[in-house]
């Protein structure tokens, strides 16, 4: 069974988030995987408002990513703050990430792209125009 670390947002409108959360749950198990969603376990006794307490949520919850096998971001609702953090520590980890969408719509690169999120395991026109058109020092 492969550890997955499940990436959905949490802050906002907190209730359907984390309905959205539990489905995206029932996915991971469906898929034969094993989930950790800090934001939904660790909101329980730490005060997500509380930058303080929101910070330590989050490196502990990194503990779990660093033995994640793959790192799934679930973007139906956009990218939270959260998210976005999830992602980058994904990326700094070296956990490769998969974006998905539980209503089956494809995950385009050119939005990853534009949101600054980690696809180096994605093709990406964009990149690579943006790597030709760079100021070569010489």
């Amino acid at each position: 069974m492969k550890r997955v670390f499940l990436i959905s947002p949490y802050s906002g409108d907190v209730e359907r988030n984390l309905k959205y959360a539990d489905k995206c749950q029932t996915f991971c198990f469906s898929s034969g995987w094993a989930p950790f969603a800090g934001h939904l376990q660790y909101t329980r006794v730490l005060d997500d408002s509380d930058e303080k307490d929101r910070s330590f949520g989050m490196t502990s919850a990194y503990e779990w990513l660093i033995v994640s096998e793959l790192a799934v971001a679930f973007m139906d609702l956009g990218v939270s703050r959260g998210m976005h953090a999830d992602l980058d520590a994904a990326s700094r980890l070296k956990v490769p990430i998969q974006y998905l969408s539980l209503n089956g719509a494809p995950i385009l690169v050119d939005p990853i792209h534009n949101m600054k999120l980690p696809h180096a395991h994605m093709p990406c026109a964009l990149c690579q125009i943006e790597t030709e058109t760079k100021p070569h020092n010489t």
